[in-house]
């Protein structure tokens, strides 16, 4: 997000990772402080990347799980609006001594939602293009793909052929005692990779809580 708010033509990035340090004790860190070239707005932005699991209901923000089953949408969004963007107006005096008067304060969550294998569903109340996955326990096994372990800095983007290390390329998810991100690849007749889709394949001890 940094990178993009340097380049973006809407915004000037002001000020970003603002400790609130108060008489010794600190009170939260800021994310960053921008301004809309056009407004001349002043706006107080908080920024996380998650990924999360759904099981049903999967309109309740509460059943979209991390695979620290702790971390959940909701508590995450909830987070962001009612202690995060808050640091600023309840600190206003701290950052007006740094020059700073806010005027709008908002929360950006990015990141991707894997839904289980076998469903169709959707999330609501998520921008409808959002970046979607699949979860599953069993040993998916498409002869028409190829999976790829990611890391975690790579869960989030696309993946390019030239990104693909093709020795480390299986015909299908290993069994693990841990959740697994792969990327599913498909090898066009020209002998190209590219991915067609996100999968978290799941251990079968890996329980999602009770309603």
């Amino acid at each position: 997000m940094y990178f993009w708010l340097k380049i973006s033509p809407n915004y000037n990035l002001l000020a970003n990772n603002i400790q609130i340090i108060i008489e010794g004790q600190t009170y939260g860190e800021i994310d960053f402080i921008i301004e809309e070239v056009q407004s001349k707005h002043i706006i107080h932005l908080e920024v996380a990347v998650k990924f999360y699991l759904g099981s049903a209901p999967y309109n309740d923000p509460y059943r979209w799980f991390g695979t620290n089953l702790s971390d959940q949408l909701g508590k995450k969004v909830e987070h962001l609006k009612i202690k995060q963007t808050q640091l600023s107006l309840r600190h206003e005096t701290f950052l007006k001594r740094m020059g700073y008067t806010i005027d709008e304060r908002h929360c950006f969550l990015k990141g991707r939602l894997f839904y289980p294998i076998s469903s169709n569903c959707s999330a609501e109340g998520t921008n409808k293009n959002h970046l979607r996955g699949r979860w599953a326990k069993d040993n998916t096994n498409d002869s028409n793909q190829l999976y790829f372990a990611l890391k975690k800095e790579n869960w989030l983007a696309n993946l390019k052929h030239d990104d693909i290390e093709e020795s480390f390329l299986i015909t299908k998810p290993k069994v693990s005692k841990w959740p697994i991100c792969y990327a599913q690849m498909r090898e066009d007749s020209s002998g190209n990779l590219s991915e067609v889709n996100r999968l978290f394949h799941l251990p079968s001890t890996f329980e999602f809580p009770k309603n």
